[in-house]
C-alpha cells in the first residue's frame, strides 16, 4: 500500500514540475529585465549626463521602482547640473 501511494505522489510531482520551473523562469524574467534596463539607463546617465525615458513592458515587475528612478534622476541631475 505504501509504494502504491508513494508512486501516485512522485508521478504527481514529476507532472507539476514543469509547470513549476516554467513559472519560476517567467517570474525571474519579469524582476531581471527591468534590473537590466536600469542598469542601462544609469551606464548611459554616467556617460552623457541626460537621463533617458525609461519604459518597461507590460508585463514587468518593478514599474513602481522605474517611476522612482526616473524622478530621482531627474531632481539629482537639476540640483547638481554642471
Amino acid at each position: 500500500m505504501f509504494w502504491f501511494r508513494f508512486v501516485s505522489f512522485v508521478s504527481g510531482c514529476l507532472v507539476l514540475l514543469p509547470l513549476t520551473i516554467w513559472d519560476m523562469l517567467r517570474i525571474t524574467r519579469r524582476l531581471a529585465e527591468p534590473l537590466y534596463r536600469f542598469e542601462q539607463v544609469m551606464k548611459e546617465f554616467e556617460a552623457t549626463g541626460v537621463v533617458p525615458e525609461t519604459k518597461l513592458r507590460y508585463h514587468d515587475l518593478l514599474e513602481n521602482f522605474c517611476v522612482r528612478l526616473y524622478s530621482f534622476a531627474l531632481v539629482m541631475h537639476e540640483r547638481y547640473w554642471e
